[in-house]
């Protein structure tokens, strides 16, 4: 009787322990976005970028049916982000904004 209530005991306490999922995966750890600045002074890190979006020619601005006329537009997209150290604190920041040619 007693080793039955051990037992019993035993099983209630262990599945208390937590364990290992089998099918769970640990994701690959990705390098801090500070890494791959491309300025780096002291504790000052910079990464400009430049996009080039929406190129293209419109073939009708005004929507006019006798005098068609015919515009090249794009948008041009400077981007900066910036990471700083100042001690124990770390700063992170991005700036962005669109210019429009039309």
């Amino acid at each position: 009787m007693r080793s039955a209530v051990r037992h019993w005991i035993l099983v209630v306490l262990l599945s208390f322990v937590p364990t290992l999922g089998r099918g769970q995966v640990v994701p690959p750890l990705t390098p801090p976005e500070e890494t791959r600045a491309r300025v780096k002074i002291r504790g000052l890190q910079l990464n400009p970028t430049v996009a080039v979006s929406n190129a293209g020619s419109d073939s009708n601005v005004f929507n006019s049916v006798d005098d068609p006329q015919q515009d090249f537009t794009a948008t041009v997209t400077p981007a900066l982000d910036i990471w700083a150290r100042l001690g124990r604190v770390r700063i992170a920041a991005r700036g962005r904004t669109d210019l429009v040619y039309f």
